[in-house]
This record gives C-alpha cells, sequence and structure tokens, in this order.
C-alpha cells in the first residue's frame, strides 16, 4: 500500500504540489494525467524517494523502494537483453544463479522468452521497452512505478504495453503517468489528474477488504561486487577499447621508462664494478701522499710523493713495490699497423690466465699482453695480433739528492703481443701490460755508469731504489704500488683515514666513480622530464576516462535508482580504475621487459655490459604502485565532475 498525507512540495517560490492526500491499494493500475509541467515526473520521484517533500509523509507498505520504468527504456547498448535485465541484480549483490532465474523468468513475463542474448539495438521499440519493463519486475518490489512508457511508441505497441501492465498490475501497484488520456480511461483501475498542484479522483475503486498486506522482508543490502563491475566496464569499453587502450599504452610507456631509469640507477656501480673487475690489471693500486713543502698565511706549496712506511702500514698496505713509470712511461706512442695510438703501459703483479680473451701472460720484458681498445685504435683483428711486435725509444736523466753524479739512461723497447685481455671496450682505452716481475729483472741489468764510478759498485736502476731513501728523487715518482683484492674498500679506507692527504689509485675504479657520476647526473634530468612526461600523460588519462564516464553516464543513472546508488556509483567508479590499472600494469611488464631486452642487446653489440635488470622487483613493485595510484585518481576524480543535473536528465529529461 502506498498513501500520501498532505503532501507539499515547490522549487523556491513556485508550488509544485500543494497537499495531496491519497491512498493507493497494494494492487491495480493507477494511471495520472496532466498536463506538461504540472508535477507528474516530481509526484513519482517523492513516490520513489527520490526528492523529498517539503512538508507531508509518504508511507509504503511494505517498505521497499519501488521498480521505475522510464519514458525511454534505459537500455545499455552493450549489454544483451539478459544482462540489461540482470543489471538490478548485480548491483544488489545477488547470487548468480538465483540472479539468472530471475532474469529469464521476468523477460518471460513480459513475453520475451527466447530472446536472451538478443543484442537490444536490434530490437523494436516496444521490445526495448518490455526489456526495461522486465528490468523492472526483477527486483521483485510490490510497487511499480512508469513515467509515461508509451509516450515513445506507436498506437498499436502503446496498447500492448498497456495491455501487459494491465496484466502485470493484478499482482502488484503499477503507478503509471500519461497524456493519452483515451488510453488511460479504457485500461486505468484508478485514474487521477493533476491539476494546480492537486491531485483530483476521476475514477476509483474501493480497495478490496479481502487483500493482505505482504509480510514485509528484510532485504539485503547488497552492492555490485568487484567482478561484476569489471564484466560491465569490460563490456563498456569493448568498442572504445583504441582509446582506453592508447591512454594505457602512453601511461605503461612513460612507466617502463621509469622503471627502466631507477634499475639503472640501483644497478650501475654494481655492473661498473663487474665491468672493470674484468680489466686485466684489476687490483693494482697506487699510493701517493701529498705533502706541503712550504707555506705562508693562506697559501701554501705542496707536491705528491711517495708515502712514508708509517703511512703503508696504517692503511694496510704491508708489501708495496716502487714504479718504474720514471722508465717506462705510463703513456706511450705506440706505432703499428701504419697507424699511431697513445698507449698505457700498465705493470701487472699477479697476471690471470682465466682474463684473458686468447694468447698467454707476459713472462719477458719484451711481452705485452693488450686489450682489444687497443687493437680497434690501431685497426688490427684480434685473430692477427698474437706476434705482432712495435718498439719505441725512452731516454732519463738519473740524478739523486744524495748522491753528485747523474746518469743518462737510453733504452730501446721492443714489445710483441703474446696475449689479448678479456675487457670490454666500453669506458677503455688502449692498454699495454707488462709483468713488474720480469720489469724489476730487466731494470736489475741496466746499470748507470757515473753513479756506478761515484760508488765504486756496480749499480742497476733498480738497485739504485734501496741506496737511498730520499722520497722526492725524481726516479722514485710519486707513487708505490700495491695489490688489493678489494680496492673500492682501499680507497674508502683511505679516505677515512687520511682524508686527501693520501691518494690510493685503481684505474678501474677511477673510471667507475667518474663514469658512475655522469650517469647519475644524466638519470637526475631523465627522470625529471619522465616525471613531467607522466604528469602530462595522466591528465590526458584523467580526460579520456572522464569522457568515457559522459558515454557511460545511463549506467551511472540507472545506478542511482537503486539501493545503496552512491556506493554502487563508487563501485563502477573501482571498474574502470582496475581495468585501467591492469591493463596499464600488463602493458608495463611487456614494456619493461621488452625494454630491458632492447637496451641490453643495443649494449651488448657496443660492447658494453649489459646495465638493465629483465625484471627489478623493487623498481617494478614502485612503478605498479604509481600505476595503481594513478589509475586510481584517474578513475575517481573524473567521477566528481560527473554532474546531479547531467544524470537526472538522462532519467527523466526536464518535467
Amino acid at each position: 500500500m502506498l498513501t500520501l498525507e498532505d503532501v507539499r512540495f515547490g522549487y523556491g517560490d513556485r508550488k509544485i504540489l500543494d497537499g495531496i492526500t491519497v491512498r493507493f491499494p497494494d494492487r491495480g493500475l493507477a494511471i495520472l494525467l496532466g498536463a506538461s509541467g504540472s508535477g507528474k515526473t516530481t509526484l513519482l520521484s517523492l513516490c520513489c524517494s527520490s526528492l523529498r517533500p517539503d512538508s507531508g509523509t509518504i508511507t509504503r507498505i511494505p517498505d521497499i523502494p519501488p521498480a521505475r520504468v522510464y519514458q525511454s527504456p534505459l537500455l545499455l547498448d552493450y549489454l544483451t537483453v539478459l544482462e540489461n535485465v540482470l543489471l538490478p541484480l548485480r548491483l544488489s549483490g545477488e547470487g548468480r544463479k538465483g540472479a539468472l532465474l530471475k532474469a529469464k523468468e521476468s523477460l518471460a513475463r513480459v513475453g520475451l522468452s527466447g530472446k536472451e542474448e538478443q543484442d537490444v539495438r536490434l530490437l523494436s521499440g516496444g521490445e526495448q521497452m518490455r526489456v526495461s519493463i522486465a528490468r523492472a519486475l526483477v527486483c521483485s518490489s510490490p510497487f511499480l512505478v512508469m513515467d509515461e512508457p508509451t509516450g515513445q511508441l506507436d498506437q498499436k505497441t502503446s496498447q500492448e504495453i498497456l495491455s501487459l501492465l494491465k496484466d502485470l498490475a493484478k499482482n502488484c501497484l503499477v503507478l503509471l503517468v500519461t497524456h493519452d488520456e483515451k488510453a488511460a480511461y479504457e485500461f486505468a483501475d484508478l485514474l487521477y489528474e493533476l491539476k494546480d498542484g492537486k491531485l483530483v479522483p476521476i475514477r476509483e475503486k474501493k480497495e478490496d477488504s479481502s487483500s493482505s498486506h505482504q509480510e514485509e522482508k528484510k532485504r539485503k543490502k547488497g552492492a555490485l561486487s568487484l567482478l561484476d563491475s569489471l564484466f560491465l566496464t569490460r563490456k563498456f569499453l569493448h568498442k572504445r577499447r583504441l582509446r582506453i587502450g592508447l591512454s594505457a599504452f602512453f601511461l605503461a610507456l612513460s612507466l617502463s621508462f621509469l622503471n627502466a631509469g631507477i634499475d639503472l640507477s640501483m644497478n650501475i656501480d654494481d655492473s661498473l664494478s663487474q665491468l672493470f673487475a674484468e680489466y686485466y690489471d684489476n687490483g693494482m693500486l697506487t699510493l701517493s701522499q701529498r705533502d706541503t713543502i712550504a707555506s705562508s698565511g693562506r697559501l701554501s706549496l705542496e707536491r705528491y710523493q711517495v708515502p712514508t712506511k708509517e703511512t703503508c702500514m696504517q692503511l694496510g698496505a704491508v708489501e708495496t713495490f716502487p714504479s718504474f713509470n720514471y722508465f717506462l712511461p705510463e703513456t706511450n706512442d705506440v706505432f703499428l699497423n701504419g697507424k699511431t695510438a697513445a698507449s698505457g703501459f700498465y705493470p701487472v703483479l699477479s697476471q690471470e690466465e682465466d682474463k684473458l680473451l686468447m694468447g698467454r701472460t707476459a713472462r719477458t720484458i719484451r711481452e705485452v699482453v693488450v686489450n682489444p681498445s687497443f687493437l680497434m685504435e690501431l685497426g688490427i683483428p684480434q685473430g692477427n695480433a698474437l706476434g705482432r711486435s712495435f718498439s719505441f725509444r725512452h731516454s732519463a736523466i738519473v740524478t739523486s739528492s744524495a748522491l753528485e753524479e747523474k746518469d743518462l739512461v737510453k733504452i730501446d723497447y721492443r714489445f710483441t703481443i703474446v696475449g689479448i685481455a678479456g675487457e670490454k671496450n666500453a669506458f677503455n682505452s688502449p692498454s699495454c701490460y707488462y709483468s713488474y716481475a720480469a720489469a724489476s729483472d730487466f731494470f736489475d741489468t741496466v746499470y748507470l755508469e757515473n753513479i756506478s764510478s761515484e760508488l765504486e759498485r756496480p749499480v742497476s736502476i733498480l738497485s739504485l731504489f734501496s741506496l737511498t731513501e730520499e722520497r722526492q728523487d725524481d726516479f722514485r715518482g710519486t707513487k708505490l704500488l700495491f695489490e688489493s683484492d678489494s680496492p673500492r674498500g682501499m680507497i674508502e679506507r683511505a679516505e677515512r683515514l687520511f682524508g686527501d692527504t693520501l691518494k690510493v689509485y685503481s684505474k678501474g675504479e677511477s673510471i667507475r666513480t667518474s663514469t658512475s657520476a655522469i650517469v647519475t647526473s644524466l638519470l637526475d634530468v631523465l627522470l625529471a622530464f619522465l616525471v613531467l612526461a607522466i604528469a602530462s600523460i595522466f591528465l590526458l588519462s584523467y580526460l579520456s576516462i572522464y569522457s568515457l564516464y559522459e558515454e557511460n553516464i545511463r549506467l551511472l543513472a540507472l545506478v542511482r535508482t537503486y539501493p545503496n546508488g552512491k556506493r554502487n556509483k563508487r563501485r563502477v567508479a573501482y571498474g574502470m580504475l582496475f581495468s585501467f590499472f591492469l591493463l596499464t600494469s600488463a602493458m608495463v611488464l611487456v614494456l619493461g621487459t621488452s625494454l630491458s631486452f632492447l637496451a641490453n642487446g643495443i649494449l651488448k653489440s657496443m660492447a658494453f655490459p649489459a646495465f638493465l635488470s629483465t625484471i627489478n622487483v623493487l623498481s617494478l613493485s614502485f612503478v605498479l604502485s604509481c600505476a595503481f595510484l594513478f589509475s586510481l585518481l584517474a578513475g575517481i576524480l573524473p567521477l566528481r565532475r560527473v554532474s546531479d543535473l547531467r544524470i537526472q536528465r538522462e532519467l527523466v529529461g526536464e518535467d
């Protein structure tokens, strides 16, 4: 039973309904007539609790919201007939089996059995209205409210729909608004006219005293499940997949580059360390100590020279070796194969066979191991490198503050390539490696005539180092050599103990530090651009999803007409954002993996190591979290822009 007692409603100073009192029975077809703008739709909205009266009371027994049918069928064109009828049950969280049974029964009641899987766009106007009525019936409400359901139908179809409603009214109350007075008089059990804010009875019948109110049952206040929300979103996006796919693709592409940047920043240090660990002289370090020679006020004169024994012991460099760079310079011009290249010459204390690409280790002063950069600079194929020889002459004046005599030493070096180091060309330069032990033996055979005459005994270059401990002698150079299993650890230890007064140098670590700093700076710039790009793409995604909500306004409008409207509206948004998130995440995984393979392949072709991980769990987790956050914002924020007025107009138009 539906009862209105002294119901009043208006918009501002304009009165629409003025003290309406009426009592509708449990069943029957009640038809309302009235001119356009008289308030018929407003009265229906009050009966459905879509609007609240300014005064008066509206009572429903049982207190179950009416099922409503609008002038337009309001069918979702991306759903089948059965799926349209199932919509209210999905929104209430009804179980699948029970929902399917109810939907098919409702379609049978309106004469549409066998058309469950048909496209609603292929139905006639009358059939579409029948689907809309079946969707209302599936709610099992004792009240059915209809706003001009025949307004857009021809006369014959209108008669069919009214006959159907007349039959349905035998078991429930059907409250219908129409402009067709002839049909109203023909089919109505109760007939009213809304005029000047008053409801004037034209035809009334006495309530059947034998009828009893149905026992009110507690209805479950369910809501749209996430799976059903994803189902509706998938159906809606099927024909719009290009737009949402492009939005997800560009966001995923930016996130993939962000993932690569984070991965690179996390791996660059270890990757470079691994790269330089392959250097043939890895583990060789030099020590230089900075001493102040003179100072005046804020000015001071400083120089690097050989460290003291105490400094070496404090650092942990127990065994050190003198440098022969004064007699065999660290850099020399090599002429070979018709080309000249500046190459580094580095002593190696411990040569490792497993660091060779081919050939063997250097055993005499006339043998060297070269790296691939040396061969590439001189245009020599690796297969033709072994056995090739080159030579140069070096002269040096040997003096010492402890001696009066000096010697001019002229040494003709002739080297033969006996091995090729397994180094990569990345961040590398032409290098030749010789045996420090062999060099020591050689310099022990090169005698200094004048100094030997002064001391009256043979003095070789090697023995000269032990004759005097003057650290400033030029022939000593400015450094000592020693080996360490952890070059980086030794460098860090020197910085902790001595600050910048002791310089520990490793070729590989020096290149690693400078390269890492450059790459890190470039990554900072790249990440800043990526953040701007992601922000721009997010804005595009936001606008794209907003336009999708506008296109799917009918679903949002229908959701509002059923219980838990606000909650279900959010569930619809969840379906959109989870769909967007799942699509974006899948693209991030595919694009991120592809980008890693492609980048590593390009680096490998350029003789660089693979700096990117195939899957970096930490960076990928962060990026996917960003994707979820962007999807959440892109799914929820546009929903706020969909106005209630836009939804209301979709439902009823202007009264």
